[in-house]
């Protein structure tokens, strides 16, 4: 997110620190450097060599679900990402996940417009289930979002694979169990 990018950027301006974007199916999508992304709102400067990057069901934002093609994609040299994105004169933005996501609402700009406003907030993270966005969060809230419901935790489930992700399907179960 935005202000850990910035945070790094700020003990490190000189550093050379480069960021990936990537899937299974294609190890390497996007690469820039801290600098860029940080100014550049989430644009990956540049897109893996050989692989083609493309975007899927537009919306009228030009917001589609990332596609990637070439020899190194697995399993038959094309993949459709679950990741939305969109691609202008600065490169790629990762905006959101098509699961979580709706209704020109991308979750992980949702996510960042949040934090950036609740500097008490540890961790946060927003998903739309069920036609209703939530906000899932360790710390505490100040400003809230009409529209949202807020979710406080005292410990997120985090993605076993990737330490840094929100595992949305136990936090779905989560909520579903608060519920009753």
């Amino acid at each position: 997110y935005q202000r850990e990018a910035a945070a790094l950027y700020k003990i490190f301006p000189n550093a050379c620190i480069d960021y990936h974007y990537g899937a299974s199916e294609c190890a390497l999508i996007g690469l820039t450097n801290l600098k860029y992304y940080v100014e550049n709102n989430f644009a990956m400067q540049k897109t893996a060599k050989d692989v083609e990057v493309s975007l899927l069901e537009k919306d009228e934002t030009g917001v589609g679900k990332i596609f990637v093609k070439g020899d190194c994609v697995l399993p038959n040299g094309a993949y459709c990402s679950n990741d939305l994105g969109r691609i202008d004169e600065k490169g790629l933005h990762i905006v959101g996940r098509s699961k979580y996501s709706a209704n020109g609402q991308y979750n992980y700009l949702l996510d960042d417009e949040i934090l950036s406003k609740n500097t008490k907030v540890k961790k946060g993270f927003s998903f739309v289930y069920q036609g209703k966005t939530y906000f899932c969060y360790e710390g505490r809230i100040r400003v809230q979002n009409a529209g949202i419901i807020y979710v406080k935790f005292h410990k997120l489930p985090m993605d076993a694979k990737h330490k840094t992700k929100l595992d949305y399907q136990k936090t779905i179960q989560a909520l579903c169990k608060k519920k009753g």
